[in-house]
């Protein structure tokens, strides 16, 4: 994602970003929450998912953003497998279920 549509999501879905961030934020990939927008680019990345209505990608976008962040799975080691994919899969959890207020702003009633 270009640092334009980051930025236009940000401004334009304030709620959605809001909320998505949060748990980004408290997944924290690698640890690496130092900067407030440390995790923001992958925010994006989530929110733009839950718009365009393709909430199967959130799981792989999540265990993906450790590759990205120079961490993948591959370097997670065995006794600790089982604890990632809890992770992921709860946090998955967590962010499908703010799709409907992350749906009301994008589509106002």
């Amino acid at each position: 994602m270009e640092l334009v549509e980051k930025n236009y999501l940000k401004i334009n879905y304030p709620k959605g970003f809001y909320l998505v961030k949060q748990i980004i934020d408290e997944l924290d990939p690698v640890d690496l929450l130092a900067p407030e927008d440390e995790h923001d680019f992958l925010t994006a990345d989530v929110l733009k998912i839950l718009i365009d209505d393709r909430l199967v990608e959130v799981k792989q976008l999540l265990i993906n953003a450790y590759s990205d962040y120079g961490f993948g799975v591959e370097k997670v080691v065995d006794e600790n497998k089982e604890s990632f994919y809890k992770k992921i899969e709860d946090t998955t959890i967590k962010i499908n279920s703010i799709y409907n207020a992350v749906k009301e702003e994008v589509i106002p009633s």
